[in-house]
Formats: structure tokens, C-alpha cells, sequence
């Protein structure tokens, strides 16, 4: 075995594993598999051996049986001599020094020949241990086969296992989501409820005296109305440092939420419009998302975290695996998922509870921003494409190539669902129905916007009509998203300004007063409440309630 290595030069390949602990199962199906090996390996290694000592101890039975043939002829022709000499011994009855001579070669052939049996004896020993070590070596090949047949068996039933599972936690997944979707539902259907039987209360019990006439210019009732004026105003927010991020529960509640340059989350009551808790952070939070079911907010940080936090308890915990910065984050329906995008071009689905990756995705373009719906994915891309992806098998159904002419900053998908609207560094915001995805419905492209960053965010109305964007020169826009809010915002405009009105045909209103000229408006966030309000961030450390 030693000689055969020693003239055998073989240069393996060397192999480095990757960091990160596989799984268990991988680990032991590894180990079934180096313990195949092992078996397989040992009994051709003691056949080989076996056989290499049988034939050494043949070669030396060979030289032994020719040593052995050639004694047994000097054997005979001293025999013969001693014959004669004992012949002449007998005659003469003389005992000369020759015969004793003959007499010592005689009995150093029996000592060679007593020699040559215990060589034979020995060759007979080593036969039989070789026929003992190839019985082993055929009870350990059949061993290795019901190995093999056991690890493809288990394989089988393992794979079997794991789409049942995939499957089955799909499923709960999508009851979920369904029961969400029920509950919502149940909820409006309540509301509805309950405003149909006071409107019914009203026309049982009409009030005397003639009905006052509908004041056409309040913003009371009116949800399609665009706000005018600022209600608050706050300077020097998060101690003058710079805000990146806003974001407001979508559950009626007067608190919103921002996000700063000073490494802390502040909760502000629009009440009384100031913070009432701030939250500190390791590192800069990027982007924020807020899940008004659970009364959870999830925070992307410039330190490749996201971070979660449950708003009720202050209970937060960190889901870590990006290489570089977190630049959007978002909460499935059922808060039991997150999604996050990264500067290091990947997308990723987390489990919260396990705290733990389920699915990377790899794209081409750095992702901007991105939103959930359902099982789908939308996001949007450095190199100003739009992609939609299954979040179920993390693979891409659908891609807008050069959707923008400049980088996409920012996707929403409308409150009811139909509507995904886009924003991009082409100043243009696109908008698209979320089932003919390719198809762009409208094309928006105000004179007044300029978006200068990627991270500049809009936001869509809870009416899904009417849209919210920052300029670079301290203004928010407020745009009509359908036809139908249009006509009846140019209406108005007419009956009360004239037909020969210049207003734009889907810039309902360009609020100028809450921020300097010289900052861009970056961020923007609709209130749920009916009227809606509508809060703004910029780069003059600003945070403006509009009205």
C-alpha cells in the first residue's frame, strides 16, 4: 500500500468551505455519507493488503518448494552415498572424517526441511485469514448497500416532508392574509352599517325649518379636496439634524412617526404637535414602516440592520443579514413577514419571529424602494426599472425595463388595491393597474417637480384618488391620480375663478408656505382621518401638517 502511494503523485484540489452553519439534516446526510465511504474503503483496503501477503507468502512457498525439490535430490544422493559408505562401513567397519561430513549435511537438510514446513504452515495460516477478511468485506459491501437504500429512502421522504411543509405553510399564510383581508372587511362593513342607520336616523327625525345650503368650498367632508394652508408648523426637529423618513398609522391614531439624522425614532401627537417619545437607535434610521393592526414599526438603518419594535410594549428586536445600508422597508398584512431592500443588491423576506431569513433575492440594479400586495413584490430600481416578484417562490413575474429615464425612487400601491404608482428622477410619476401591470395609464410630469434624490418619497391618499409629492424648491404638490378627480376639481375652479383659469390639468395644488425655497421637500404622508391631512419633511429640518 506504502510503494503504491509512494509512486502514485496526485495533486487534490483544494476546497474552502463558506462560513455560515449548514443545516442539520445536510449535516447528517454528510456524516451518513462519510460513513459510507468509510465502509467501502475498509474492506478494499484489508482485501488489498490480504492479498498483497498472499502473494508474498506464495513467492516465498515457490522458493521453498524449489529449495525443497533440490534437497530432496542431494537428500537422495547422500542417502545413496551413505548406502554405499555404510555399505563400506560394513564391510570395512571403519568410520572415516567424510562420513561424518555427510553426516552433518544430512542434518542440516532436515533442519531446512523442518524449516520449510513451518513456512508452509505459515503460508496455510495467512490463506485462511485472507478468506476470513473477504467474508468481512462481503458483509460490509452488503452493509453498504442497505445504507444506501436507507439514505435515498430518507432523502425521499425528506423532500416529500419539505414540500408538505412549503405547501402547508403557504396555505397559513394565505388564511391569514384571507382572514385579515375578512376582518378589514368586516370592519368597513360596520362603519357602513353605522353611518347608513344615522343617516336614517336623520331623514326619520328631519330637523325644522329649511336645510342649510352645502358650503362647496369646505374642506370638512370633501375627501377629494387638496389641503391649503399649514396647521403646524414644527422648526428643528430631532435637534436640527437631518430627517430622512415619515411615516403615520393608517388606524385613525393623531400620532406619526419620523426618523433623523440623530440616531432617533420620534413619535409625534398631531394633537398637540410636538414629540412625545423618542426612541434611540445604534445608527441612522433610513426608512420606516408601521403595521397599525399589531402596533408594529419597522425601522431600516444605515448599519445594515432592521429593526423592529412593538409600539405598545417598546419590545424590539434586530434581524440582521444585509451587507451595506437598508434603504426600504415594509410589513406583510399579517405582520408575521418583512421585507427589506439594500444598497448591497438584495432583496429579503424575513420571519420576524424566528428572526430569520426565509428567502434572498438577487437583482441587477440597486433597489430604491419597494411595497407589498398580496403574495407579490413590487419594487423600484437604480436603472429606473419597476419589477414585480412571487414572494412565495422569490422568483421575478414580471419586469418594466427603463420604466423611468432616471432612477426610480419610490413605488405605492393605492389603499383599495388598484393602483400602483411610481416616482422617478425623470421628475415623472407613472401610473399603472396593479393587474395590467405593463400598461401605464397615466403619465404625470408637473412642471414645478424636480426630484433631486432616492430617496424622495410621495404617498397616495386613504381615497386613492389624489397623491402627494416634494420639489426641490420647498414645495409639495398635490396631483389628481384619475380622470374623475380632475373634472371635478377644474369644476370648481371654473364656477368660482372663471373658464379662462390657467391651473394645470393634474396639479390640484401647490402648497409653497411651510417650507424654505432654498430645501427640498423629500418625504410626504397622508393622515387616514376624513379630512385627511398631510404631513411634510424636508431638508430645512422642517416637519410641516398641512390642512
Amino acid at each position: 500500500m506504502s510503494a503504491l502511494a509512494s509512486n502514485t503523485d496526485v495533486t487534490l484540489p483544494q476546497f474552502h468551505e463558506k462560513p455560515g452553519a449548514n443545516p442539520s439534516w445536510q449535516r447528517f446526510f454528510n456524516q451518513l455519507v462519510l460513513n459510507r465511504n468509510e465502509a467501502e474503503l475498509r474492506p478494499s483496503e484489508c482485501l488489498f493488503l490480504s492479498y498483497a501477503a498472499l502473494l508474498k507468502h506464495v513467492r516465498r512457498l515457490q522458493s521453498a518448494e524449489l529449495e525443497r525439490d533440490a534437497f530432496l535430490v542431494s537428500n537422495d544422493k547422500l542417502q545413496a552415498r551413505v548406502r554405499e559408505l555404510e555399505a563400506l562401513a560394513a564391510d570395512n567397519s571403519v568410520h572415516t572424517a567424510h562420513e561424518l561430513e555427510l553426516q552433518q549435511k544430512k542434518d542440516q537438510l532436515q533442519e531446512k526441511l523442518e524449516r520449510y514446513m513451518e513456512k508452509e504452515n505459515e503460508f496455510y495460516r495467512g490463506l485462511a485469514e485472507l478468506n476470513t477478511w473477504q467474508g468481512r468485506a462481503q458483509v460490509a459491501e452488503s452493509r453498504v448497500t442497505v445504507l444506501e437504500e436507507e439514505l435515498s429512502r430518507r432523502t425521499s421522504e425528506l423532500a416529500l416532508v419539505k414540500k408538505e411543509y412549503v405547501s402547508l405553510r403557504d396555505e397559513v399564510e394565505l388564511l391569514r392574509d384571507k382572514a385579515i383581508e375578512a376582518e378589514q372587511r368586516d370592519h368597513e362593513l360596520d362603519a357602513v352599517r353605522r353611518s347608513f342607520g344615522t343617516a336614517r336616523g336623520g331623514l326619520e327625525n328631519p330637523p325644522e325649518g329649511p336645510a342649510p345650503a352645502p358650503n362647496r368650498m369646505s374642506t370638512g367632508m370633501d375627501p377629494t379636496r387638496p389641503p391649503t394652508r399649514v396647521a403646524c408648523r414644527i422648526d428643528a426637529a430631532h435637534a436640527g439634524s437631518g430627517m430622512r423618513a415619515v411615516c403615520v398609522p393608517d388606524g385613525g391614531s393623531p400620532r406619526f412617526f419620523t426618523a433623523g439624522s440623530d440616531k432617533c425614532i420620534g413619535v409625534w401627537d398631531l394633537t398637540q404637535s410636538k414629540v412625545v417619545l423618542e426612541k434611540s437607535l445604534p445608527s441612522r434610521g433610513l426608512v420606516l414602516s408601521f403595521h397599525s393592526v399589531s402596533h408594529y414599526l419597522l425601522a431600516g438603518c444605515a448599519d445594515h440592520v432592521v429593526r423592529f419594535w412593538d409600539t405598545n410594549t417598546m419590545r424590539s428586536l434586530e434581524l440582521s443579514g444585509h451587507s451595506e445600508k437598508v434603504v426600504s422597508a415594509c410589513l406583510s398584512a399579517t405582520a408575521q413577514h418583512a421585507f427589506s431592500a439594500s444598497s448591497d443588491h438584495t432583496l429579503k423576506l424575513w420571519d420576524i419571529r424566528r428572526r430569520e431569513v426565509l428567502r434572498t433575492i438577487l437583482v441587477e440594479s440597486t433597489c430604491n424602494d419597494l411595497i407589498v400586495i398580496n403574495d407579490s413584490i413590487v419594487s423600484a430600481h437604480y436603472n429606473g426599472s419597476l419589477a414585480v416578484w412571487d414572494r412565495r417562490s422569490a422568483t421575478r413575474t414580471c419586469e418594466l425595463t427603463s420604466a423611468h429615464q432616471g432612477p426610480a425612487t419610490c413605488v405605492r400601491i393605492s389603499a383599495d388595491g388598484q393602483l400602483c404608482v411610481s416616482l422617478g428622477k425623470d421628475n415623472m410619476l407613472l401610473v399603472r393597474d396593479i393587474r395590467m401591470f405593463s400598461l401605464t395609464l397615466r403619465a404625470i410630469r408637473p412642471p414645478k417637480l424636480i426630484v433631486t434624490s432616492n430617496w424622495t418619497r410621495f404617498s397616495i391618499s386613504m381615497n386613492s384618488q389624489i397623491a402627494a409629492v416634494g420639489s426641490s424648491h420647498g414645495e409639495v404638490l398635490v396631483l389628481a391620480l384619475s380622470q374623475t378627480v380632475e373634472d371635478t376639481l377644474l369644476s370648481r375652479v371654473s364656477n368660482t375663478m372663471g373658464a379662462s383659469n390657467s391651473v394645470s390639468e393634474v396639479v390640484l395644488s401647490v402648497l409653497v408656505s411651510g417650507h424654505e425655497k432654498a430645501y427640498a421637500v423629500h418625504s410626504v404622508a397622508w393622515t387616514p382621518e376624513t379630512p385627511s391631512r398631510l404631513i411634510s419633511i424636508g431638508e430645512d429640518r422642517r416637519i410641516v401638517v398641512w390642512e
